[in-house]
């Protein structure tokens, strides 16, 4: 009997004490006072499982080690499938009316990029983004990154991270990794102590991440939180998730109400970033509010972005369309 009762023990402490994962909360709901359970791997951020000391436990390893033909193939028919659920949450911006002044010095380099490589703004099909290794390339879920796509000039900036150990989300190209360092010693003079979460991840990570989610929660529901292979801006390397010890180290909305969470939202485009999806910008963006997500875009088109409070979407279709005009 005592032998049955120590094995029991032993598997309980196995069961609870294993794999435990960071569970997010979301702000308190206004209309019925309730939190709501955020998964971290729900988001365009990080979306991996973590120990509770932190430290990277990738979900999706053994699939990564496994990976067969079958697998490769019905992962690629998710992503140039018909865009299934797109249509509830991305509005067309096509008739939008947005003021849009193209003699802004600020846009002069963005008009020459976008007069080669035009991107797709329509819910009918998928584009493809022509030039990855712009700066300036719009990574959305209109608009997929090359399976093969890896940035060449990848490297980790000097800066804070919550988590110890080597990992590919701790890079970011070298532009973006330098202005980043800048923009976490700025925050360090003003008292600002801010941590590195989530930056680079691979296409093969972010297409087991996504169909994870959907074998676990189905197309419609994995499309609203979590970019599909080839749509996140974290494969471009310029995109890191950033946090704060005042929001436990977590990627939560509440980040964004937080000092460190103002200030990079008041500060980041001085240092050529953006908070890539704001609030109350998702029937244009398709994701929910993100204050940890900081795309680089260049100094000018993150002041210009910033001072008109629009989004990358917002601001390239209403450029084509100003182009196409002239």
């Amino acid at each position: 009997m005592n032998k049955i009762w120590l094995i029991s023990l032993i598997l309980l402490i196995i069961m609870t004490g294993c794999g435990t994962r960071i569970i997010l909360k979301a702000p308190v709901d206004d209309q019925t006072g309730a939190t709501e359970e955020v998964n971290e791997d729900d988001y365009q951020g990080d979306t991996e499982y973590l120990d509770i000391e932190g430290a990277l436990e990738d979900a999706t390893d053994d699939t990564e080690k496994n990976e067969n033909s079958e697998s490769k193939s019905s992962s690629q028919e998710i992503v140039e499938s018909d865009i299934v659920g797109y249509h509830d949450l991305i509005v067309d911006l096509s008739d939008k009316h947005l003021d849009v002044d193209i003699t802004d010095p600020r846009l002069s380099d963005l008009i020459k990029h976008l007069k080669t490589n035009p991107y797709n703004h329509t819910l009918k099909q998928i584009g493809k983004v022509t030039e990855p290794d712009h700066l300036f390339a719009l990574v959305n879920k209109l608009n997929q990154l090359p399976m093969s796509y890896i940035p060449v000039d990848l490297r980790e900036p000097e800066i804070r991270f919550t988590f110890t150990g080597p990992d590919e989300k701790r890079n970011l190209r070298d532009v973006a990794a330098s202005s980043l360092e800048a923009m976490f010693d700025a925050a360090d003079a003003a008292s600002v102590q801010l941590f590195a979460l989530s930056g680079y991840r691979s296409y093969n990570r972010q297409r087991d991440i996504y169909n994870n989610n959907v074998s676990t929660r189905g197309v419609e529901a994995t499309d609203k939180v979590s970019a599909r292979p080839g749509h996140s801006e974290h494969q471009s390397g310029l995109a890191m998730d950033i946090t704060s010890e005042s929001a436990g180290f977590n990627l939560i909305y509440a980040f964004g109400e937080t000092e460190e969470g103002i200030w990079v939202k008041e500060n980041a485009h001085l240092y050529g970033f953006i908070v890539r999806y704001g609030k109350d910008k998702t029937p244009i963006t398709g994701y929910d509010y993100e204050p940890w997500h900081l795309r680089y875009i260049g100094l000018d088109l993150a002041s210009y972005i910033y001072d008109h409070q629009i989004t990358l979407e917002e601001l390239y279709i209403h450029v084509e369309k100003a182009i196409h005009l002239q």
